[in-house]
């Protein structure tokens, strides 16, 4: 079966006029969306402000950008001296209802990163802004633009498989980068809503996007197994910890940014960004697993391991017909491959019939996936033909499965979904 594979060098969209962006939140995160703007799409986006109430950290940031930007710690006066149309959120999960808010209020546009809430409350709080001020929001998931995963969406669109009755999806982080949330904010449940929700809430779009249709009921269980107190070691940040020397998980900055951008800035906010993958306060999930119920029948298994020794999704799709599969390589992989496979099997004795579509990897970070979210985000273009935009309902739709999720393994219960309907 020809599939036509997207052409993996880039080349930006033409587009009509420049939008101004203001960007909130001055992590890491925010850099990319920064350095996109000022070095991938400068005839579509300009970055007008940035607004963050560490001014040591904005600073810091426009700096790595060598980038002459205005700071802002109050919103209104960003909006009159530099006239976005658009934020970008990029502030801690928990913040995101808050910023969306504020930026309606000043008639702005919104594209927040993934997951759009980490509560029903806020989930529901969107929704009513969105009805209170006729504005909407965007969300960024950048899964939806990998390579690899657009060509499967494109070949589930011409039903090899038959009707989609079973998805198995399996994601390992390995611990290195698994450590990252558990040292930094997203560690505490109340800031990220947990892996379940911070996380997961890109692969969960995935499969909702992929099936295209809306999860309903959903039964989880979660524990805390290698970080937090499951260690002889323990302390409040490396820099200062007597078992710097001896600690398999101690933080290594691996990035010139890190000194200017949190270190030095620390002092204005108390935010330590070296913090111990092993102290006694984390309360969110490293070892989850998930299932999930679709509307039109279909049924989810998903596992997220925060401490693997490899990283990648391992991705099985079961329809009435056939079944398909893939795999997707990262650090630490048992297996290194030169490109990506999706491996399609169909009917049965006679009928049976395999094949193979490969999928050469992309540049870029997020395996191809953030430069062509980013011209999707920047570039004015109403093309759309594999439904790769997304909005306020399907953040809802990836982050309420992590939500519910989160409340099942403490109920034991099977929890359903909720709709917007239902939170309005």
């Amino acid at each position: 079966m020809a599939i036509e594979l997207l052409p993996q060098a880039f080349t930006p969209s033409f587009v009509s006029r420049q939008r101004r962006y203001a960007i909130a939140g001055t992590g890491i995160r925010g850099m990319s969306f920064a350095q996109a703007i000022l070095n991938d799409f400068p005839n579509a986006a300009t970055l007008a402000a940035l607004y963050d109430p560490n001014r040591s950290r904005m600073k810091a940031f426009a700096k790595l950008l060598n980038a002459e930007l205005p700071c802002y710690q109050e919103f209104g006066e960003l909006v009159a001296e530099s006239r976005p149309d658009t934020l970008i959120i990029c502030t801690p999960d928990a913040t995101h209802d808050q910023l969306i808010e504020m930026a309606f209020r000043y008639e702005l546009d919104v594209i927040v990163e993934k997951p759009l809430a980490t509560t029903l409350d806020k989930v529901a709080k969107i929704f009513r802004l969105e009805e209170t001020y006729q504005r909407k929001v965007r969300v960024a998931f950048n899964c939806r633009y990998m390579p690899l995963f657009l060509e499967l969406k494109k070949l589930l669109m011409t039903a090899p498989i038959g009707e989609i009755k079973s998805v198995n999806l399996e994601w390992s982080i390995d611990r290195n980068h698994g450590a990252e949330y558990f040292r930094r904010w997203h560690g505490q449940l109340s800031q990220s809503g947990g892996l379940l929700v911070h996380k997961s809430s890109h692969h969960f779009d995935l499969i909702n996007w992929l099936l295209d249709d809306i999860p309903t009921h959903v039964h989880a269980f979660g524990s805390l197994q290698f970080f937090g107190p499951n260690s002889q070691f323990g302390g409040s940040h490396c820099r200062t910890c007597e078992h710097r020397l001896a600690c398999p998980l101690v933080h290594q900055p691996d990035w010139e940014g890190m000194e200017p951008l949190y270190f030095q800035a620390e002092h204005e906010d108390g935010y330590l960004r070296d913090r111990c993958v092993f102290r006694r306060e984390i309360d969110i999930f490293d070892t989850m697993n998930v299932s999930v119920r679709y509307r039109r029948g279909a049924q989810l298994g998903y596992s997220l391991v925060a401490y693997s020794s490899s990283e990648g999704p391992k991705l099985s799709i079961t329809g009435t017909n056939g079944r398909i599969e893939t795999e997707k390589f990262f650090r630490g992989s048992l297996r290194e491959e030169s490109s990506h496979t999706i491996r399609i099997a169909t009917g049965v004795g006679k009928d049976f019939r395999k094949w193979e579509i490969e999928v050469p990897p992309a540049e870029g970070a997020h395996s191809g996936g953030d430069i062509r979210m980013f011209e999707h985000l920047f570039c004015e273009t109403d093309a759309n033909p594999w439904n790769q935009k997304a909005n306020s309902d399907a953040g809802a739709s990836s982050c309420l499965i992590g939500i519910m999720a989160n409340q099942s393994i403490v109920s034991g219960k099977t929890e359903e979904i909720p709709s917007r309907d239902d939170l309005t």
